[in-house]
Formats: C-alpha cells, structure tokens, sequence
C-alpha cells in the first residue's frame, strides 16, 4: 500500500471524530511516512512499518474519546455486535408475562388433550362393555317378571349403545381435528422460526 492508499483508507476509517481532528492526524501520518522515507525506507516499507490501519484507526478513535471526555456510550470504534443481543434478551424479559403463560398453557394442552382422549374412549368402551353385560343380565331377570318391564329395559340399553357410540365417534373426531390442529399450528410456528 503506497502513502496515498494509506491516508485515504485511515480516513475512512475515522468518520466519527472530528473533519479538524481526522486532517491533523493525516498530517501527522503524513509526516511519520515522510520520516521513514528519509531514512531510507521505500513509501511501501515505511506504510508497513506503521502497523495494521485498523489498530491504528481505534487507537486513534479512542485516544480522542479518551482526551475530550466523551462517555463510553458515544465510542463509536466499531459497530458493537451484542447489542441486538441485549435488546433481544431484554424485550424477552420484558414480554415474558405474556409468553410464559401462554407456552406452558400450549404445552399443558399437548400434553393433556391425547391423555383425556384415550381416557374418554376407555370410558366408553367401558360403558359399551357394561351395557351389553347390563342387557345380558338383566333380559331374562325381567322376562319372568313382565314382558313390558323387559322391553323397556332392553330400549333403555338400546338407547344407552347408540349415545356411547356416538360419543365415541365424536371423541375420535376431536381427536383427529385437534391432531390436524397441533400438527398446523406446529408448522406455523416452526415455518415462521426457518424464516426470522
């Protein structure tokens, strides 16, 4: 890198101070270049010699911060990666009373719903199974007794067999639609994470 290279490329890396301050420094490196070149030095070994421009440039950066008392907040040396970082931690922190709750009510029902749909179907197979012992049992007991008192028992059963069938196909409906549901939701969540 010849002087001019270097000159140009320092000021551009020292936007953040003062137009006064950036041309006193280019002259002073101007003149240490000079120096070098007086010595003996070609422009291109006396630019070397000065070190890395980026080193340089934050030296410089930060011995002007230091000299005119400017608050550690207004350094501007480079562009400071963790404070995305920061800001997203605290607008978590902060909105935490809204999220939390609604995650551990989210994973409750993940973790609930499949449970009381393999209890709700026990359930009725439960009653099926009673219900058709029930009408086992208790057609010949009343058969003996009275013929009317028989048949009102065996529609009582009838009606008994049909409402628990239907509740269990209506269990094995949800269970479908609120599979369908997790399984949808999931993906918005999961497609809407890929693309952030």
């Amino acid at each position: 890198m010849n002087k001019e290279d270097f000159l140009n490329t320092l000021q551009e890396l020292i936007p953040n101070i003062p137009k006064s301050e950036q041309a006193r420094t280019l002259v002073y490196y101007d003149e240490i270049i000079n120096d070098y070149i007086d010595d003996g030095l070609t422009e291109f070994d006396a630019v070397e010699k000065l070190g890395d421009l980026q080193v340089i440039a934050n030296g410089i950066i930060s011995d002007y911060v230091t000299e005119n008392n400017i608050p550690l907040d207004e350094k501007q040396t480079k562009p400071n990666t963790h404070t995305s970082n920061k800001a997203l931690i605290i607008i978590l922190a902060i909105s935490a009373v809204v999220w939390v709750p609604l995650l551990l009510a989210f994973g409750v029902m993940v973790i609930v719903i499949p449970f009381a749909v393999i209890v709700a179907l026990v359930s009725a197979v439960i009653a099926l199974v009673i219900a058709i012992v029930f009408i086992i049992g208790t057609i010949p007991a009343t058969l003996s007794v009275s013929m009317p008192l028989a048949l009102l028992y065996f529609g009582a059963i009838l009606i008994c067999l049909c409402v628990g069938g239907l509740i269990s196909v209506l269990v094995c409906y949800l269970f479908k639609w609120g599979k369908k549901s997790i399984r949808f939701i999931m993906k918005k969540i999961f497609k809407r994470g890929k693309s952030i």
